[in-house]
């Protein structure tokens, strides 16, 4: 007589018992597909083309918001390029005649640069170009502080 171990028993009971259930499930499937009725199919490719569509729109949507992003450091970057020009043409002016500039401006230190101020806060929350706002600032400030402090100063 042949002496089968109780391992490569348990092994063929569990090969069968998968084979088993595995056909079952797959009659489950095809018998509940048959069943489906015209507005059932008709429901399902309706959610599968649905899900198609939110694919491409999602795709679309992530293209569309790296290409925004883009255009904001773009538009950063022009800010910060005008204000440094501005902020250079008055500290030049600032270099030839630092007297005449701030009594020319000494009314007007509060409002110096209001704008560009702004613009310059705005970028600092984006968080983009930190450093280079953060000096133009900078400047900016130590500017209006040099004409207040010669504005007083000056007879």
């Amino acid at each position: 007589m042949i002496s089968i171990s109780s391992e490569v028993k348990t092994a063929a009971i569990l090969s069968f018992a998968f084979v088993f259930c595995s056909c079952s499930v797959r009659d489950g499937v095809v018998a509940n597909h048959s069943f489906l009725s015209g507005s059932d199919r008709k429901q399902k490719q309706k959610v599968v083309v649905l899900q198609k569509k939110l694919e491409i729109a999602e795709r679309s949507l992530a293209k569309n918001q790296a290409e925004v992003e883009d255009l904001r450091s773009l538009l950063y970057d022009a800010q910060l390029d005008s204000i440094e020009s501005r902020v250079a043409m008055l500290e030049r002016k600032w270099q030839i005649d630092p007297v005449a500039l701030s009594q020319a401006l000494y009314q007007e230190t509060a409002r110096l640069f209001l704008e560009e101020r702004e613009t310059l806060y705005q970028i600092l929350q984006a968080n983009v170009s930190v450093h280079r706002a953060q000096s133009l600032i900078d400047r900016i400030l130590q500017l209006i502080t040099q004409i207040n402090d010669c504005a007083i100063r000056a007879p």
